[in-house]
C-alpha cells in the first residue's frame, strides 16, 4: 500500500529534477515530500509483516494504539535513513553485505511487541542477523537471480507491449518505429521500479519466515503453530468422518424407498406388444430404420482409413475416364462413315478415327494452355503508363508539415526560391527541413511527427558521434531555427550566409 506512491513519487522526482527548468526552486519542497513517502512506505512494511505474521501462525495480535503506530513509524523512519547509507558503504565493501541486508530486513519485520523501544529492534534485528549465515547468502543468491530473471521479463514487457498494440490495434508509437527509443534513464528507473514492486514482498515473507523459525529455537513457537494446525486437522477429520457415517447410515433407507421392489406381473402383456412392434417395423416405410447387414460391411471394415481413401480416390479418377472414353467413342461414332466396311475392325479405319479424334483433342487442350501461358506473359510484361504527378509544395506556416513531406532536393529549391523572393522566414524553415530529410537519408535521424527538434538533436548528438563536427553544427542550426521561426527574431544579410553555409556543412558531412 505505501510502496506504490513512494515509487511514483520517485520517477516523478527524478524526472523533474533532471528536465524541469525550475527543479532548484522545487528540489527542497519535492525531497521533504519523497521523505514522508518513504517513512510511510516502511511504516506499511511493517503493517504487512504483522499481517502476514498473524496469517501464517495464529499469532495473537496487540491491539493497535495511537501511542504504538506513532512509535512504530518513529523507528523505522530511524532504521530507514540509517539503512540506506550504510548498505551503500556495505556494498562498496562488498564482505558485509549478507548481514547488513540480514539486519535491515529483519528490523523492518520485526513484530510490534519487540519495538517498544529502539534497542529492543536492534537487539532483535543483529541476533537474526547473525542465524544461518550460510542460510541468509544463499538466499539472496537465489532472490538475486530471481531480481535479475524478473527485470528482464519487465523490460522485455516494455517493448512487446507497443508492439501488441501496433499489431493487434494499429496503434504506431515511438517504440514501435525505433528500438532504441526505450534506452533512457527514465525507462532504465521504471523497470527497476516495478522489478522491486514484484521481488520485494517474497524477501518480506523470506526473512519474516527466518525471524519466526529464528524465535522458536529457544521459545518453540514453531512447535505450538504445528500443534493448532494438527488441532484444525483433527477438528475437520472428524467433521468428515461424522458425515460419512450419517450417508452410509442413510443412503441405503433413502435407495430403498425411491426404488421399492417391482411387483411380480404377467408377461403376456409385453409378448403381445412385441409381435405388434415386429410387425409395425417390418413395414416398407419402416424399412429405412432398419440396421444393415452386418457381413456386408465385413470388408470394408478390415480396411485402413488409409486403404478406404485410395479405393475412393482410385473410383472417383475411373469414373472421370470413363466418362471421357465414352465421350470419345460417341464422337467417334458420330464423325465415322456409316458405309465404311471396316467399322467392327479393331485395325481398320475405325480404329484409327478415334485417335485421331484423341490427338485432335489433345492438340486442342495443349494449344489453349499455350495461348494462356503467353497471354499470362504478355500481360506481366506490358509497359505500365506513368501518370506524371504534379507535387505541391506544403504550406510551411502549418506546423503539421514534416520532412518527409518532399525530398531533400526540393526542400533546398523551396528554401533558395524563398530566399530570392525575400521571405527568409519561410525559406530558413524549407532550409531547416531539407537537413532533416538529408539526416533521415542518412539514417542519422528516425522522422516522427510527435518529435520536437530537441528530440532529433538528441538522436543526431547519439548516432553522429562519428561524423565530427556535425552534432555540434546541427545543434546551432536548431537554436537559430527556434530563435527566427518561434521567436520572430529577425535575420541580417551576414548572418543569413553563414546559415546557409551550417545547412550546406549539415548536408556535406
Amino acid at each position: 500500500m505505501g510502496t506504490v506512491p513512494f515509487v511514483l513519487g520517485l520517477l516523478y522526482f527524478v524526472a523533474d529534477m533532471s528536465k524541469s527548468p525550475l527543479a532548484p526552486e522545487r528540489c527542497i519542497r519535492y525531497s521533504f515530500l519523497l521523505t514522508f513517502l518513504f517513512v510511510g512506505m516502511k511504516f506499511f512494511h511493517s503493517i504487512f509483516a504483522e499481517k502476514i505474521r498473524h496469517a501464517l501462525f495464529k499469532h495473537e495480535t496487540i491491539p493497535w494504539s495511537g501511542r504504538m503506530l506513532f512509535t512504530v513509524l518513529a523507528h523505522q523512519a530511524l532504521i530507514g535513513a540509517l539503512g540506506m547509507p550504510i548498505l551503500l558503504i556495505c556494498a562498496i565493501i562488498t564482505l558485509p553485505l549478507g548481514w547488513a541486508v540480514a539486519f535491515f530486513q529483519s528490523a523492518n519485520v520485526c513484530p510490534f511487541n519487540e519495538q517498544k523501544n529502539f534497542s529492543g529492534i536492534v537487539h532483535f534485528a543483529r541476533r537474526h542477523a547473525f542465524v544461518a549465515p550460510r542460510q541468509n547468502h544463499a538466499m539472496l543468491f537465489i532472490m538475486s537471480l530471481f531480481t535479475i530473471m524478473v527485470m528482464v521479463n519487465v523490460g522485455l514487457a516494455f517493448y512487446a507491449l507497443p508492439y501488441l498494440g501496433k499489431v493487434v490495434f494499429g496503434i504506431e508509437t515511438a517504440v514501435s518505429m525505433n528500438l532504441l527509443s526505450l534506452l533512457n534513464t527514465t525507462y532504465l528507473m521504471a523497470v527497476g521500479m516495478i522489478t522491486w514492486m514484484l521481488v520485494d514482498p517474497i524477501v518480506k515473507v523470506t526473512y519474516i519466515l527466518r525471524c519466526f523459525y529464528g524465535n522458536s529455537v529457544t521459545s518453540g513457537d514453531d512447535i505450538l503453530s504445528s500443534l493448532e494446525r494438527m488441532k484444525s486437522a483433527r477438528l475437520a477429520r472428524a467433521v468428515l468422518i461424522l458425515i460419512c457415517f450419517c450417508l452410509f447410515c442413510l443412503l441405503p433407507a433413502q435407495l430403498q424407498a425411491a426404488n421399492p421392489s417391482p411387483r411380480p406381473a404377467s408377461n403376456e402383456p409385453q409378448i403381445e406388444l412385441e409381435k405388434k412392434i415386429s410387425q409395425v417395423s417390418k413395414r416398407r416405410e419402416y424399412q429405412w430404420r432398419m440396421p444393415k447387414d452386418p457381413n456386408a460391411n465385413r470388408g470394408i471394415e478390415s480396411k485402413t482409413w488409409l486403404g478406404s481413401f485410395f479405393d475412393d480416390l482410385l473410383s472417383v479418377i475411373e469414373s472421370i475416364f470413363q466418362w471421357v472414353g465414352n465421350l470419345i467413342g460417341k464422337l467417334a461414332r458420330y464423325f465415322r462413315p456409316s458405309s465404311s466396311p471396316m467399322v467392327n475392325s479393331p485395325t481398320g479405319a475405325g480404329s484409327l478415327g478415334a485417335k485421331g479424334l484423341l490427338a485432335l483433342f489433345s492438340a486442342i487442350v495443349v494449344g489453349f494452355t499455350v495461348y494462356f501461358l503467353c497471354k499470362l506473359r504478355l500481360s506481366r510484361v506490358r509497359a505500365v503508363t506513368v501518370i506524371p504527378l504534379t507535387v505541391t509544395n506544403p504550406d510551411l506556416e502549418d506546423d503539421s508539415v514534416t520532412a518527409d513531406q518532399l525530398p531533400e532536393d526540393s526542400w533546398f529549391s523551396l528554401a533558395q526560391e524563398l530566399f530570392d523572393r525575400g521571405d527568409n522566414r519561410k525559406a530558413l524553415r524549407a532550409l531547416f527541413l531539407g537537413c532533416l530529410a538529408n539526416l533521415a537519408t542518412r539514417q542519422l535521424v528516425l522522422l516522427a511527427r510527435h518529435k520536437s527538434n530537441h528530440d532529433y538533436q538528441r538522436e543526431v548528438a547519439r548516432r553522429g558521434k562519428t561524423h565530427g563536427q556535425l552534432p555540434g553544427q546541427f545543434a546551432s542550426m536548431v537554436a537559430v531555427y527556434d530563435c527566427v521561426w518561434y521567436g520572430q527574431y529577425q535575420m541580417s544579410s551576414e548572418f543569413l550566409d553563414q546559415v546557409k553555409a551550417t545547412a550546406l556543412t549539415i548536408v556535406q558531412k
